[in-house]
């Protein structure tokens, strides 16, 4: 178990449990409440300042400073409301966050080339995934799981082709030095972050509000989600529901295994599905 990265007596609360997951510590206090304690740079510390003058951020009930570290004690409640409910509210808080920072930006050549680059990851990954498509084609005994995985990869070449002809469009619209809204949207949106009021105000960045909804439809289109998602991308300019579509295809492609194909296909059967389903809903936009 790794340590507390503090003394135990400097926090406000008698410790019973912990664990790391990931970029915080679980804390479970003696009367069985719940927190998270994040170590941040003080470049974030800064960043956090300002956003907790956000309404919909949640505020830390402890801070301290320690050999150039500054650390977030945030007190953690269970939701009772329903799953549904509880996503359409996140959905609301974060295109607050995103609006309550915003700010205009045209976009010129660097922004081709950072596209033209992201390309060239994808070039990449199709050629490695053509690679293992060869490998299980040229098996003279093909079992179950690679026939299945043989039978879906024209998925994976229809997601190819929008791809391309989406960057295109892209490259078309940056050209003519397009304006757009940027603004901060949350890296990772997991129901577990969201608490009340929001999420734990960190994993931000800056991007168009294509990229805020489409990280909330890669964590949520399991959920009945698909108008609401509909009606936002109808709403948007053009540059923006082409980006969704690109961004939203790359995340799957980029993500997809296939080298441990073998012991489990349950990972490429979801993206695979994710991406049909998607080219369904959103087909009008990727031509």
């Amino acid at each position: 178990m790794a340590r507390l990265p503090l003394d135990y007596n400097k926090l406000p609360i008698k410790i019973k449990n912990y664990q790391f997951l990931n970029s915080f510590y679980l804390l479970q206090a003696e009367d069985n409440s719940m927190y998270r304690l994040y170590e941040v740079s003080s470049t974030d510390y800064l960043k956090y300042q300002d956003l907790s003058r956000t309404d919909c951020i949640k505020k830390a009930i402890f801070e301290y400073q320690q050999d150039g570290k500054y650390y977030l004690l945030f007190s953690l409640k269970i939701n009772s409301s329903e799953d549904l409910a509880k996503v359409n509210r996140m959905l609301i808080d974060l295109e607050k966050i995103f609006q309550k920072y915003s700010y205009s930006i045209t976009l010129k050549k660097e922004s081709l080339k950072r596209l033209g680059n992201i390309y060239k990851v994808l070039d990449d990954k199709f050629v490695y995934l053509e690679f293992r498509i060869r490998e299980i084609e040229t098996r003279p005994n093909k079992n179950d799981i690679c026939w299945i995985t043989l039978a879906k990869y024209y998925i994976i070449l229809d997601a190819k082709m929008y791809l391309y002809d989406l960057q295109q469009d892209l490259f078309k619209l940056l050209e003519t030095d397009k304006t757009i809204e940027y603004g901060l949207i949350f890296r990772n949106v997991l129901k577990q972050d969201y608490d009340d009021k929001f999420f734990m105000p960190l994993g931000l960045y800056y991007g168009p509000i294509a990229m805020l909804y489409c990280r909330f439809y890669l964590s949520f289109d399991n959920y009945d989600i698909d108008k609401i998602i509909e009606k936002k991308i109808s709403k948007l300019d053009t540059f923006n529901q082409k980006y969704f579509c690109f961004m939203y295809l790359y995340i799957i492609i980029i993500s997809l295994k296939m080298d441990i194909m073998n012991q489990n296909i349950d990972s490429y059967l979801y993206s695979v599905k994710k991406i049909s389903n998607f080219i369904k809903k959103f087909g009008g936009y990727l031509r």
